[in-house]
């Protein structure tokens, strides 16, 4: 299990390891499905890739296995870990930035 930063909920996580049809986050893009893993010539070098369909939009994305993880791809929570992000949120707020490049790269890191 890994514990997110943010809000402190742990999250099952197989060590870089998705299957197709697994229901994926993918970090500033969405939750998805893992439709695909193909294999591709990207400028002379053969590489794995996740293929995502995202469930909102049209919109899909293939992400390098080799570095899904330090992407940030990660399974999905399950309704009573989502529960522990709504009463957390629901809480006091937290010291932030008035410079809004700070809180952007501030927010951006916790959402990694």
């Amino acid at each position: 299990m890994e514990r997110c930063a943010l809000c402190g909920v742990f999250a099952e996580k197989e060590q870089g390891v998705f299957n197709i049809g697994d229901q994926v986050c993918y970090p500033m893009h969405g939750v998805g499905i893992i439709e695909g893993i193909e294999d591709k010539v990207v400028l002379g070098e053969e590489t794995k890739y996740y293929v995502l369909r995202f469930l909102v939009g049209r919109m899909s994305a293939m992400v390098p296995v080799a570095t899904a993880e330090k992407v940030g791809l990660r399974y999905t929570v399950d309704a009573s870990e989502c529960q522990k992000v709504l009463d957390y949120l629901k809480g006091e707020p937290c010291q932030e930035s008035d410079n809004w490049n700070q809180r952007y790269r501030d927010n951006y890191d916790k959402m990694r």
